[in-house]
């Protein structure tokens, strides 16, 4: 990823995990996948003051942290985690976008299945004319921007639901 002229862009994102640490890291870390322990012993990331979740969160962040570690054992390209900059009792908490050699799709891990069945209408409409699909379980969505492999869906939705 080149910036202007041909250098790195200048910048940091902040990686938030599941137990509310936080981490700034210079924007190149986007280009790979992190895990905690990656993270922790990065001298170029620097740890931030973590943020205290609620209890009532911890079920689908425990949920997310489950199905990206599964995901990743299938050899899924993942990206994504915990989003803290919304409204939960409107959006996701944690978010996991996979994608690969087929169709993007999106994995949203909602606080607790009403709220995630009042979004479906909503992620509907951004899926129209993209021929993507929709599946919710309980407090879990897959969002496909196309429609899927059937291995592809198979394993994406043994992991999330």
């Amino acid at each position: 990823m080149n910036g202007a002229g041909g250098r790195a862009p200048r910048g940091h994102c902040v990686y938030t995990l599941t137990d509310g640490r936080r981490f700034q890291c210079p924007l190149r870390f986007g280009n790979h996948p992190q895990t905690p322990a990656s993270l922790e012993q990065a001298k170029a990331c620097h740890r931030l003051a973590a943020i205290r979740i609620p209890a009532t969160w911890k079920p689908a962040l425990d949920r997310l942290a489950r199905v990206e570690a599964c995901l990743t054992r299938h050899r899924v390209t993942v990206r994504g985690g915990p989003d803290f900059t919304d409204n939960p009792k409107r959006t996701p908490i944690g978010e996991l976008l996979m994608s690969g050699t087929g169709p993007t799709a999106l994995i949203g891990f909602y606080m607790n299945a009403g709220v995630a069945r009042r979004a479906v209408p909503g992620i509907r409409r951004h899926l129209e004319g993209s021929g993507g699909s929709l599946r919710r379980e309980g407090a879990v969505t897959v969002a496909w921007l196309g429609p899927p492999a059937p291995a592809t869906a198979r394993t994406a939705y043994g992991c999330a639901f």
